[in-house]
């Protein structure tokens, strides 16, 4: 199984967080912008450059956050059997190990954790001593979840990318095409 994770943006903001992170065996880092790519190389990291430029201005918005581990998938399914993808700040709190493999190949072949939220939570946050800037942020986060959200009892639930696993799925051009 190939261990994936994704460096997109700039590297001065995790630069620390980076340089210490532990290494998986069988991994490679996907990586945007030749600065990270160079970085990361000299840290002793196998990459694989995405882009030359470390963000996709088409993909930097809100609505379109998730888009450059949707690429990341795309890239993945052309190139792995089996995959998973974690993301730099991910809390791992179990060991990847056989353990750990045989339970996720005994579950479904796409897994992918989901968070929900009640679809109340504007009206709890409103209720909260928090900045303007906080407060419209969670403003945009809601009618985000309100358009784009699952639905479930009284929930708006949504996918979580910072772990992804696939063993032949091959949908990172389907979520491409359901994200445009």
């Amino acid at each position: 199984m190939k261990i994936i994770r994704t460096v997109w943006g700039s590297l001065e903001h995790t630069i620390r967080e980076v340089s210490n992170k532990f290494k998986f065996e069988n991994e490679i880092i996907y990586v945007w912008g030749s600065d990270n790519d160079n970085h990361l190389k000299n840290l002793g990291y196998e990459t694989f450059l995405m882009s030359n430029d470390s963000c996709d201005p088409r993909y930097s918005s809100q609505l379109n956050k998730y888009m450059h581990k949707l690429l990341a998938i795309k890239h993945a399914d052309e190139t792995y059997s089996e995959y998973l993808l974690i993301d730099w700040d991910t809390n791992l709190i179990s060991d990847l190990d056989e353990t750990f493999f045989n339970l996720l190949r005994s579950g479904a072949d796409v897994q992918c954790p989901i968070y929900a939220l009640p679809s109340n939570f504007i009206d709890i946050i409103n209720r909260q001593n928090i900045s303007t800037e906080m407060q419209e942020y969670f403003q945009i986060q809601h009618e985000f979840l309100k358009k784009y959200s699952w639905k479930f009892n009284n929930l708006h639930v949504i996918p979580n990318f910072s772990f992804f696993y696939s063993k032949g799925a091959k949908i990172g051009k389907e979520l491409i095409k359901i994200s445009i």
